[in-house]
């Protein structure tokens, strides 16, 4: 190793002779090293000689990191006498002033003694430093701060930065505005065959140290030291930014450069003419979905690329698409922001020939799952001096071999004219309203200030921040007044519930990456948002955002990235208030919790798990009973539940009605299983005492796999009914239902090209059958609501002349409940053009996944409409 080091500092020296812009001397004023530089001395006695002089210096160079600690063991204080000899002299006996480790800069340290003085100059720097390996599940590499652009770069097996033949990548470090660098030192530990290069304006490069190139001159951890001398930092164009590039020194042998740890050592002072810009940047931005006519004027080409109209487009094994934007002139820079999926290669073009990488999702997998992006978020800067504002974004299969290929759904840019002409500005408001937000990322300082709980949760710091099995972590913001709407944006993964709060107590779920998947793996969320409207007249600006594991059981918790939230304070537009409303209540409760035991009124034979949930086998049951105090005229119940379940519900304690089964009202296809069960109840408000009973019981009794609730929640509406008021011109709404392969289906029933059917239960379609309803409502109606119950592979379809359909709803792409293929219930609304539709609607359903025959399988057909 010590023969591998003596080599590169040979290297370097001989490369770096005849350039002006850098040294490599390690004077005493600029030593990063640690070890003395006077380690022999010769000491004689000082008899009555006579000292002619006294020396001072530091056994670390004078070299000291802002806000270190001072200590007398790096100082070394030497007399010299007339006669030519010296002694040290014991720090103890001298006297000083701690030099100021608090301010960056050079400073001058004193010491006297006996008379006698000397000083030397010591220096204090600023540093950026980390380490470039990274978790291979989730890129949290620390040097991504910095790093500017990257170019076909991957990790090696130890997950550190690599580059090999013509792949490099570089950092950019800029500091505060008004300030340029005085003082600056590299320090990296590399390997392999590297090539450094320094820019101040990312232009105009200058190469700074090679090492590895040549038979039998590869290097294995070695550390690079260079300090810059006055002629660079100096330099005209030094406004405290700079960019560092480190690429493959030999790009034919494929023997690339590593960067483990990187340090950059500095001292700013301000600059007397800081560049400003004369006049605010343009900026544009073009947004489209894919397979769109918006799409249609920016796609340049495709090759063996397949869509889904309106949804997304896609390229497998060797096919490919191309973006083409014309901008008009040159630019300086662009944003991509992208949502798309699975094994996806990108690159950039500017001359419509040669490509470069910008993100893959192989090598930068934005969530875990080894292939699949959620958003890809990319900025770039670009030479406005010699391009022509054209930009070419090529999009590919990442892994041709296994045909995942890349999947788009839509496609964002904002891009930055380089001329920088100026941005016009809207005229204000006449009512504008108050928008502000907060934003950070987990586990880090700014995070702290909101944390509010953080039961159990664990993190990585300034990185994540989760909660496993039972554990949870609480965000609370005091937004100062009430808020008429919010909207939160997270990146998270794992198995995930999120809640939401305005009081720290009652709690409403939002997301769930069990029932909500955002990717089709089964668990994992990508990107999470969501909008939700307050009522301003009543609520102080509190929000509380709960994060727990969805799933306690395996420990796969719940992981957080970085949370956004942007809201509106109510002062915006007045929230008209009923004149008279219904008065309105609700109870929630988790089942076998405290919370449960004031309404559980019997319990023969079920049993519990505490605070999770509540079962009966065979012919066991349990019993809610609720005196809401007087009479209601309406319940809605939601209820999380699984296996063979029969709900009923009583008013009296005697008379029991069935309200659901999970036999035949079946939610998700499984055979057994529910979701989630919501009814809503309409009741005689002049009979009723407020009393309702609710009964759970085994629908499937011979088999012991019996109803298990695990959280019940109930709303209702007193029947003292004071007047809810009635608009003025309600719409008109009507509605129809029906099973399938029934009487009543019949009257619907356009076509059935190879369909099958089980008389008053089903209706199929494998491979290429399909059948279609058509509906003639007798005039235009202005939107429409389905609600099917539905399972296996299929694809469902509406359109308003026969002709034309769209598909609504796929089973292998909206997966409900993670089952593969299977839906529960399907339930879409459609806001339609009224000025031309006839009032006529087809829909259409077939197989979605034709190959293997397990197609689409309708039980029940619901339909809604509004004229």
């Amino acid at each position: 190793m010590k023969n591998r080091k003596i080599l590169l500092t040979a290297v370097l020296l001989s490369m770096m002779t005849g350039c002006s812009f850098f040294n490599t001397s390690s004077s005493p004023s600029t030593s990063l090293s640690s070890n003395s530089s006077s380690s022999s001395l010769e000491v004689s006695s000082s008899g009555e000689k006579q000292a002619s002089r006294l020396e001072v210096t530091f056994t670390n160079g004078g070299t000291f990191i802002l806000n270190d600690e001072f200590s007398e063991d790096l100082l070394r204080v030497y007399v010299y006498y007339e006669d030519g000899s010296k002694e040290v002299v014991a720090v103890s006996d001298c006297t000083y002033t701690k030099p100021d480790l608090t301010t960056a800069g050079k400073q001058v340290f004193t010491v006297t003694y006996n008379g006698l003085e000397a000083s030397c100059d010591i220096f204090v720097y600023e540093v950026y430093t980390f380490n470039t390996s990274y978790n291979g599940a989730n890129d949290t590499a620390p040097d991504k701060e910095f790093l500017h652009e990257i170019s076909g770069t991957g990790r090696n097996d130890k997950g550190y930065r690599f580059a090999d033949e013509k792949s490099y990548w570089t950092y950019k470090f800029q500091l505060n505005q008004g300030m340029k660098y005085k003082e600056m030192i590299f320090k990296g530990l590399l390997s392999n065959e590297f090539l450094i290069s320094v820019s101040l304006d990312n232009i105009n490069w200058q190469d700074l140290a090679q090492g590895g190139v040549g038979p039998g001159n590869r290097m294995e951890d070695i550390d690079v030291n260079i300090n810059f001398n006055d002629d660079f930092i100096n330099f005209a164009e030094n406004h405290g930014t700079i960019y560092f590039r480190i690429k493959d020194a030999n790009e034919a042998d494929g023997f690339g450069a590593i960067l483990q740890d990187f340090k950059l050592y500095y001292i700013q002072e301000v600059d007397e003419n800081p560049v400003t810009p004369e006049t605010p940047v343009e900026s544009a931005n073009i947004s489209f979905n894919t397979a769109s006519a918006d799409e249609t004027e920016y796609l340049h080409s495709e090759s063996g690329s397949g869509t889904v109209e309106n949804t997304k487009r896609w390229a497998d094994q060797n096919a490919y698409f191309i973006y083409k934007f014309d901008l008009g002139k040159s630019i300086s820079k662009f944003e991509l922001n992208l949502t798309i999926e699975n094994e996806s290669k990108i690159e950039v073009s500017y001359d419509g020939e040669q490509y470069y990488e910008i993100a893959n999702s192989i090598k930068e997998n934005a969530n875990g799952c080894g292939k699949y992006f959620s958003n890809v978020i990319n900025k770039f800067d670009v030479e406005a001096a010699i391009n022509t504002g054209v930009v070419y974004i090529r999009f590919s299969d990442a892994k041709p071999e296994d045909g995942f290929g890349c999947c788009l759904y839509s496609f964002s840019m904002t891009y930055f004219y380089g001329e920088g002409k100026e941005i016009e500005t809207p005229s204000e408001p006449e009512t504008p309203i108050d928008t502000t937000s907060v934003s950070f990322v987990a586990a880090s300082a700014d995070e702290a200030k909101y944390l509010h709980a953080q039961e159990g949760s664990g993190s990585v710091e300034n990185t994540k921040r989760w909660a496993d099995q039972n554990a949870y972590f609480i965000y609370k913001f005091d937004l100062g007044k009430s808020v008429s709407s919010i909207k939160l944006d997270l990146v998270i993964e794992n198995d995930t519930k999120i809640e939401i709060s305005y009081d720290g107590e009652n709690y409403v779920e939002f997301a769930n990456s069990l029932t909500e998947n955002a990717n089709g793996c089964g668990r994992y969320f990508g990107n999470v948002t969501n909008t939700f409207n307050i009522e301003t007249t009543t609520n102080t600006g509190v929000v509380y955002i709960r994060f727990s594991d969805a799933k306690p059981e395996d420990g796969f918790g719940c992981c957080l990235y970085s949370f956004s939230m942007e809201w509106v304070y109510g002062e915006g537009k007045e929230v008209e208030t009923p004149s008279e409303p219904a008065e309105v209540t609700s109870l929630s409760f988790k089942a076998a919790s405290a919370d449960e035991a004031k309404y559980l009124h019997a319990q023969e034979g079920s049993g519990s798990v505490e605070n999770d949930r509540r079962w009966a086998d065979q012919n066991a049951y349990y019993i809610y009973k609720f005196d809401l105090g007087k009479s209601v005229s309406s319940i809605k119940l939601d209820l999380v539940i699984e296996n063979d379940t029969k709900i009923e519900i009583s008013y009296d304690g005697e008379n029991y009605v069935e309200f659901a089964n999970s036999l035949t009202e079946n939610a998700n296809g499984c055979g057994r299983y529910f979701g989630n069960v919501t009814n809503t109840f309409n009741i005689e408000t002049t009979t009723n005492t407020g009393v309702v009973y609710i009964r759970f019981s085994d629908a499937k009794p011979e088999d012991g796999f019996g109803c298990c609730l695990y959280s019940f929640s109930m709303e209702w509406v007193y029947g003292e009914g004071k007047e809810v008021e009635t608009p003025s011109e309600p719409a008109e709404v009507t509605s129809l239902s029906f099973k399938a392969a029934s009487a009543d289906e019949a009257k619907y029933l356009h076509a059935q090209e190879g369909s099958g059917s089980v008389e008053n239960d089903r209706r199929w379609a494998d491979q290429n059958a399909y059948y279609i309803y058509k509906f003639d409502l007798g005039k235009s109606v202005s939107s429409i609501k389905l609600d099917l119950v539905i399972e296996n592979d299929t694809k469902i379809e509406i359109s308003y002349d026969g002709e034309n359909y769209v598909e609504f709803a796929n089973s292998l792409t909206e997966n409900a409940n993670g089952c593969g293929r299977y839906f529960g219930n399907v339930t879409n609304t459609f806001n339609i053009e009224t000025t031309t539709n006839t009032g006529v609607v087809y829909i259409r359903f077939s197989d979605a996944k034709p190959e293997d025959g397990f197609g689409c399988c309708l039980y029940s057909f619901s339909m809604e409409w509004k004229y």
